[in-house]
């Protein structure tokens, strides 16, 4: 299964998750998916929590994006 954990997390030193994400806001009404990444998630640190603003109107292809990244 895709993105689904394999056990060898306990050799990895943080993951590296990403949102795919599919909208059609673009001027013509388009779908297109985006991959928005960053920071990585340290293992070992506790659960992570992205936030994420950002305009995607006019967002296309794959565009990297820091988010805010906190550890509970």
């Amino acid at each position: 299964m895709f993105g689904s954990q394999h056990a060898d997390e306990i050799f990895s030193d943080a993951y590296n998750p990403y949102m795919r994400l599919y909208h059609d806001c673009t001027e013509y009404q388009t779908e297109e998916e985006v991959y928005l990444i960053l920071p990585v998630c340290i293992i070992g640190k506790g659960r992570c929590h992205y936030s994420i603003r950002k305009d995607i109107k006019e967002l296309t292809g794959t565009s990297t994006y820091n988010a805010d990244l906190k550890y509970d």
